[in-house]
């Protein structure tokens, strides 16, 4: 089994202090409406029931900052902890984590400081 990469990868964006967001150019963002933070949650629900886990992709569109990939349900899932992938496009720390969440859960433990094959 695989998990599936979130098709909409997140930005990071910074905010200012006022409770509207906006770029970095002074732009206003989208706003998520309930309805769709509804649809999106019951998205990341039904992935995890389904897969295992759900993987959330960010990126910095300005690519100054490094891109980072997480697992969300791995842990409650399958009992180990979630995996972080910072540093590889969205597609490729996508791959790490779903190889991390299908090893675990065929059985494979993973020790800090261990190199393992088969993330390559």
């Amino acid at each position: 089994m695989r998990c599936i990469v979130d098709a909409n990868v997140c930005e990071m964006r910074p905010q200012k202090t006022d409770a509207q967001p906006f770029d970095r150019e002074g732009r206003r963002l989208m706003r998520i409406t309930a309805k769709k933070r509804a649809a999106n949650d019951k998205r990341v629900a039904d992935n995890i029931q389904a897969y295992g886990c759900h993987v959330i992709s960010v990126f910095d569109p300005e690519e100054t900052e490094p891109f980072f990939s997480y697992s969300v349900g791995i842990q409650e899932t399958s009992g180990v902890p979630e995996a972080i992938v910072v540093g590889l496009r969205p597609n490729l720390g996508g791959f790490v984590i779903n190889e991390y969440n299908r090893q675990t859960r065929a059985g494979t433990r993973f020790q800090r400081g261990v190199l393992y094959p088969g993330f390559s």
